[in-house]
């Protein structure tokens, strides 16, 4: 699990500094649409799963969408999630379930780092957000974004709150 961490955060890392500094755009997809704060860096790749990453670097706040295939149930991704990050040196909260969205939160002082994470599936796909920051007050931040910023298209596909 380390290993793939580390080659996860090298790629980030070498995509962030090759991505563009993007205005204030309007991401738009048949499930959301979602307002991109000014000077945020944004990633975005298509194909069986949808992956966006937006990052702002002032804060170094970092924001993934993940929208895939709903091969398992959305509880049990969410726990597999769960066992990776425990794994690899994460102390992750208990999972819990609102309105259909599974949330879990998580934190490594070894790497000052602190995230949430919200799925959720209507069935056919399944949504992960994944919020991370250096402390909790990022992580505040980037949920007022998605609150700000963020409209889900398919409800069922999204968390109704952040």
């Amino acid at each position: 699990m380390t290993h793939i961490a580390i080659r996860l955060s090298t790629l980030l890392f070498a995509l962030l500094l090759c991505a563009r500094v993007a205005a204030a755009e309007e991401i738009r997809t048949d499930s959301f649409v979602l307002t991109v704060p000014p000077g945020w860096q944004q990633i975005r790749t298509e194909g069986e799963f949808y992956n966006l990453t937006l990052h702002e670097p002032g804060d170094a706040l970092v924001l993934l969408l993940i929208i895939g295939p709903a091969r398992v149930p959305v509880e049990r991704f969410v726990e597999r999630y769960r066992a990776k990050f425990e794994r690899g040196g994460f102390t992750c909260s208990p999972i819990t379930t609102r309105d259909g969205t599974c949330l879990m939160e998580f934190s490594s002082r070894e790497r000052k780092a602190y995230g949430s994470s919200y799925a959720a599936s209507n069935g056919s796909q399944t949504s992960i957000f994944m919020l991370l920051a250096h402390d909790k007050a990022g992580i505040a931040r980037l949920r007022e974004v998605l609150r700000d910023n963020f409209t889900a298209l398919d409800p069922g596909l999204f968390p109704r709150t952040f």
